[in-house]
């Protein structure tokens, strides 16, 4: 009965250790965005459940008038997330 070779061995080890190093990459990556949308999702959620209310307090409001479309644009921005608004 034949066993492995040390060079098979080898390239085995190194096979592996290349498809691990690229998987913990692509999952410290992946978890790095996971992160960034779990806040911007609840920014969003706390901007427009504050816009709903009214409550504007801690709320950058910004506001422009587009003439060119006749309408004005309020800007509500908290933390990451942003809400566009336009009237007439």
């Amino acid at each position: 009965m034949r066993g492995f070779t040390l060079i098979e061995v080898l390239i085995a080890l190194t096979l592996l250790g290349i498809t691990f190093s690229t998987l913990f990459y692509l999952l410290g990556k992946e978890r790095g965005e996971f992160s960034y949308y779990r806040e911007l999702y609840m920014d969003v959620s706390e901007l427009t459940n504050r816009v709903e209310t009214q409550d504007l307090r801690g709320l950058q409001v910004r506001e422009r008038r587009l003439e060119e479309y006749g309408i004005l644009e309020k800007i509500y921005i908290y933390g990451k997330a942003e809400l566009r608004l336009y009237s007439r």
